[in-house]
């Protein structure tokens, strides 16, 4: 199934230089997620907002470890199924299927 995000690249950006609490994630010339808002503290959101902005690496990387242990179990006649590899990786991308 093809993504049905926005295209990377993804990227923290800062409302205002300076200011570790104005920021977000652009993506594709729009500002999308605020994550330091309130008593986060300022790593935690910087931590968020990178774990956002690498999301569609993320997800490239799993598909791409998914269709290598497909082909894997196949060429060792191996049941998919008793993969726990595939188990967790499709259980990853699942959660950002609709």
């Amino acid at each position: 199934m093809s993504a049905k995000h926005t295209p990377e690249p993804w990227r923290i950006v800062y409302a205002r230089p300076g200011f570790d609490r104005d920021f977000g994630v652009k993506v594709d010339g729009c500002i999308g997620v605020v994550v330091a808002e309130g008593d986060v503290r300022v790593e935690e959101a910087h931590a968020n907002a990178r774990l956002i902005a690498a999301a569609p690496d993320l997800l490239a990387a799993l598909r791409d470890v998914e269709a290598h242990h497909v082909e894997i179990n196949k060429r060792a006649g191996r049941a998919e199924a008793d993969s726990w590899t595939l188990t967790v990786v499709r259980a990853a991308i699942a959660k950002v299927q609709p």
